[in-house]
């Protein structure tokens, strides 16, 4: 390797003090799911049991954004910029050679982070488990949820379970999204798309490598992509 090339990176390190975390489609993405969610559950908590027949307009709402999730999911997945979804929902649902390590010996992996770079990708092992637990109970909430729908308020206690597992999950992502100082930082990637490089080298230091030799690759046809 020549000195040029092992000057190139740190040269572009110090070009840009941000990279691109997220496409604005996988921040639609988790914005539509957000609030189709809060929605949901907004009006689940209004829908009163239904009885002779009569369906209350909350149960309507309820049952309106429920399916408003799944299918604005699906609607993004066809859109010409779905191989970034694809892409994104691959790497938070792929559990990486790291991953596995510390699924076999987590003391060992923390004693390798432990004051410097941690060694994640995109995702770390945390958010996968976390992504992993939340497709499990919205398949709980969706077949409890139909099933209550069908059979009255018999089945209403299993859905209503279903709904409080999920949001003590939800609650632990909005505190390390807002209160957690060291991942707090992340927020602005799903906001602006953006993160700083600093955050991105502490915490997911493999994801900013990769990103760094592609980004390399690309500089002879002229231009970065990582923004400034």
């Amino acid at each position: 390797m020549t000195l040029t090339e092992e000057a190139a990176p740190a040269a572009l390190r110090q070009r840009h003090a941000r990279v691109r975390r997220y496409e604005p489609i996988e921040r639609l993405a988790h914005w539509w799911v957000a609030c189709c969610f809060v929605l949901t559950l907004l009006t689940g908590a209004s829908v009163r049991h239904h009885r002779q027949g009569l369906i209350s307009s909350g149960l309507i709402w309820h049952l309106i954004s429920a399916g408003a999730l799944i299918l604005g999911l699906l609607l993004l997945f066809a859109l010409p910029g779905r191989r970034s979804l694809w892409k994104g929902f691959s790497a938070l649902l792929r559990l990486s050679a790291v991953d596995w390590k510390l699924l076999r010996s987590p003391w060992s992996l923390l004693h390798r982070t432990r004051g410097g770079p941690a060694p994640w990708g995109k995702y770390n092992l945390g958010q996968k488990l976390a992504a992993y637990l939340l497709v499990l109970l919205l398949v709980g909430l969706y077949a409890t949820g139909i099933a209550a729908a069908l059979a009255g308020h018999r089945l209403g206690a299993p859905h209503g379970a279903f709904v409080a597992l999920t949001v003590i999950v939800l609650l632990g992502h909005v505190f390390l999204a807002l209160v957690n100082p060291s991942t707090r930082p992340a927020l602005n990637g799903m906001l602006t798309g953006w993160v700083d490089r600093s955050w991105a080298e502490h915490h997911h230091a493999a994801w900013l490598e990769e990103l760094e030799a592609r980004d390399l690759e690309r500089q002879p046809a002229g231009g970065s992509s990582h923004g400034s």
